[in-house]
């Protein structure tokens, strides 16, 4: 682990990210959170990256898994500010 110093203002200690932890954390947040779904929906490239690097990481059907976690997708589009 490393110590990263921000803008002079705070430590935090950095610890080791794997392709597995990463996809992980952001197919969760992408679930609780309808708005950001929206920006990963499952017909975009983002969505398909995520979900593939989750899959093979696990070592399970890529098709299978996406088929599943889409049904788990509420998507809201974010109101537009005038």
């Amino acid at each position: 682990m490393s110590q990263l110093t921000f803008n002079g203002e705070k430590e935090e200690t950095i610890k080791p990210i794997t392709l597995l932890g990463l996809s992980s954390y952001l197919l969760r947040r992408i679930a609780d959170n309808p708005k950001l779904a929206y920006f990963f929906d499952p017909m975009s490239e983002s969505y398909g990256q995520i979900t593939q690097a989750y899959a093979q990481e696990k070592g399970i059907d890529v098709e299978e898994f996406r088929r599943k976690y889409k049904s788990r997708l509420c998507i809201e589009a974010p109101k537009r500010s005038r």
